[in-house]
């Protein structure tokens, strides 16, 4: 007969589990864009417009620059999260511009696609985690079958 704390470690580890598989899917749609944008993606000249230093969480600081490119007719302004590095070999201080030139990389006719010199991934790493918490979650399903 099972315990009430063993069914509480099977459903708890079922919903890790389902979570892991979320983060496995975000890593893989991640890795599969990272893919087609080296396959097919172009590289475009783009300009710093902005700069600015974000508070994040836990007071993270984020580095954003705003970059636009494309031809005076269908320019495209879009703002990136990129490494402190980056960020201060472009921007002087918080917001002064020292090098405006940089670069896009996208795929032709899809915007959204767009990463710049520098920028940072969100979900890079994910796939990996997610299979951590898929393995933790199917110990602990286990756990609760005992």
């Amino acid at each position: 007969m099972r315990t009430k704390v063993q069914t509480q470690m099977l459903v708890f580890g079922l919903i890790v589990v389902a979570i892991g598989l979320v983060f496995v899917g975000f890593g893989h749609y991640a890795q599969k864009q990272a893919n087609e944008l080296q396959a097919h993606g172009v590289t475009e000249p783009a300009q710093i417009i902005g700069a600015s230093i974000e508070s994040g969480s836990k007071g993270k600081k984020r580095y954003i620059l705003t970059v636009q490119w494309g031809e005076a007719q269908a320019q495209q302004t879009q703002k990136f999260a990129v490494g402190k590095k980056h960020f201060e070999s472009k921007v002087e201080g918080k917001d002064k511009i020292v090098t405006a030139a940089t670069t896009v990389r996208l795929i032709p006719g899809q915007p959204d696609t767009a990463v710049v010199e520098g920028g940072l991934t969100s979900f890079s790493g994910a796939q990996w985690a997610g299979y951590f918490v898929v393995l933790l979650g199917a110990l602990m399903t286990y756990k609760g079958f005992r």
